[in-house]
Formats: structure tokens, sequence, C-alpha cells
């Protein structure tokens, strides 16, 4: 790969991409390293193998939402280009890693985000869940994984491989399965809200899904991780502990008020229709003191 200088190993559009190293490898996709070789720029390359054509649709759904949200808090795909079976879809790289790996070295210290930092993080991560469910669309895997810094440390949206037009009615038994199915593989557990673990002939899904999400990401910003990451950290079952969020505890040497545990309480609620809408909780942070 990019043996020899001034050689692509693909081509983006106007872009000619060479491939530097590896960064993180997944089940069929890994991300890599890249270089504009006529620019310099540096850029964080999805590379996907498909093996059928339902591959190639999530591919193309992937790419097509990605050019649909234009936001500052969404990372915006410069490009992407297809060898069968492999496609590429090129973003910018984020050097400064993802909000995920900060709050790990965080917590191996306890070391807390000041509650300016987490107010400015998570009203950054809300205006981009915002901005997709202004095109009704959920996301459906919002988490600190998914969420890189920018250079000035404001967190992008990244990952739209799970996302979802809604609101999605249950109409019967094999659809309920395979929702299931799919939630159970494309949504991560320990932010995924309860009617993603149990539905029936029925349900209607909608954004809400994500606000639940958005109630763990709060929640993550505070004390390092989702409540959920630890219910399975002791063992415990996560479907039956989404379906208690009322025995959540909140460390009790967190340097942060009352109105941000409200919030997340707020978020966290069984009943679907009972969450607040993206809108109400950017309101309610800007209503905050800082």
């Amino acid at each position: 790969m990019g043996c020899f200088l001034g050689r692509p190993d693909f081509i983006a559009g106007n872009n000619r991409v060479r491939i530097l190293k590896g960064l993180a490898q997944g089940g069929f996709s890994e991300v890599l390293l890249a270089e504009d070789i006529d620019s310099g720029d540096k850029y964080a390359v999805k590379k996907i193998q498909v093996t059928d054509a339902s591959d190639v649709a999530k591919v193309e759904w992937e790419i097509s939402m990605h050019n649909l949200f234009i936001h500052p808090n969404v990372a915006p795909l410069v490009g992407s280009a297809s060898e069968p079976p492999i496609y590429y879809l090129v973003f910018p790289y984020y050097a400064k890693g993802s909000i995920h790996d900060d709050l790990c070295r965080r917590r191996i210290k306890r070391e807390y985000l000041p509650e300016v930092d987490v107010i400015r993080l998570f009203r950054g991560m809300c205006l981009a869940v915002e901005c997709v469910h202004m095109k009704s669309i959920a996301h459906r895997d919002l988490k600190p994984a998914n969420f890189l810094y920018s250079d000035d440390r404001n967190p992008i949206l990244i990952d739209f491989g799970s996302s979802c037009k809604m609101p999605m009615t249950i109409r019967t038994a094999k659809e309920m399965q395979k929702a299931l199915d799919d939630a159970a593989q494309n949504c991560s557990m320990a932010y995924r809200g309860p009617e993603l673990f149990n539905c029936e002939i029925g349900t209607v899904f909608g954004t809400q899904v994500d606000i639940w999400s958005l109630g763990c990401c709060l929640y993550a910003l505070c004390y390092f991780v989702s409540p959920f990451d630890i219910a399975h950290e002791k063992g415990n079952s996560v479907a039956l502990a989404v379906q208690s969020p009322h025995t959540i505890s909140y460390p009790g040497d967190a340097p942060y008020r009352p109105s941000l545990k409200t919030l997340i309480r707020k978020m966290l609620v069984v009943e679907p229709a009972e969450r607040p809408a993206i809108k109400d909780i950017i309101f309610a942070l800007d209503t905050l003191e800082i």
C-alpha cells in the first residue's frame, strides 16, 4: 500500500489517497490513517468489505447519511471509492481521538471533567443529534466512542452505519424478531434503550431511542462510563438493568450539581414517549448556570 511516491492506493473524487497505516480493526471493516498525495491532508479511511447486496445497501446508506447531514458537530464525508468487494469512506482525521478514549484515561485516575466541559461537550453532542432528528433519522448507536474530538475539542459525531428512518412500526412477529436481532448487532448494549431489548407487535420506534443513549452519554461524561457498563461489569443482566433506571447510583464525590443528575434521570425513562425531545434537552442545557 502506497509503496511508490505519487501512486495512490485509491482515488475518491478529486482526492488521490495513500494509505499509511491501520488505526482500528472491526468485524467487517477497519479504520486506516491515510493522506492526500497532493495536499498532504490526513484522512481517516473506513475500509469496508462487503459480501452481498445487503452489505452494499448498508454502505450506500451510510454514505447517503453523511452526505445528508452538514453540521459542524457531524463528521463530513470527504469522498468515497469502491473496488468490489471493498468500499472506502474517507473522513477528516481527528488526531485527538474519541471522547471514550479520554474518559477511559480519566477513569483510571478518577479525574472528573470540569462541569463546564461536561455541559459544553454534551451540548455539542445534542446539536449533532438535533441535526439528525430533524431529518426523521435515528442514529441508534450514540456513545462516547462515536464522538471524536475536533482540534478545538468539540465533539464530532461519526458512524451512521446503524442509523435508520423513523418512525418504524412493528407489525408482525417476524418484524419484531428482526428488529431485536438488528439492535443486538448494531446498537451498543450499554447505551441501548429498553425498547430495543424487548418489543411487541404494535411497537413504534422513534427518535426517542437516541434520547436514552444521550442520557447514558451524559452519565458517562460525568462518571466515565455508562451506568449499564457498570451493571455489565458486575455480571448483571443489562436487559434487566435498563428496566430499572431508578436504581442507578451517582458517585457522591463527583463535582456536579443536582441539575445534571436531574437531566440524566429525565432521559433515562423506560417509556419512550415520556423522554424529552432533543430541543428540550438543549433548552435545559442553555438554562443551566455556568
